[in-house]
């Protein structure tokens, strides 16, 4: 496992958010959808408009 930084731009019905997310993955894809699922799972699905990931990197 390595890990990861996946950065995440999301715009909500409140306004615009930047986020990093830290995640041990085998691969950068892993790592993408794990941060996917933690976006999804820590926000309220009702407030997010769009997500985009915005950059991923060893860390």
């Amino acid at each position: 496992m390595k890990t990861y930084i996946v950065f995440v731009h999301m715009k909500l019905t409140s306004g615009q958010e930047n986020s990093i997310y830290k995640v041990s993955a085998a691969s950068e894809e892993s790592a993408v959808a794990k941060a996917k699922g933690r976006i999804f799972s820590e926000n309220d699905a009702s407030e997010l408009v769009e997500v985009a990931i915005t950059d991923v990197c060893r860390g």
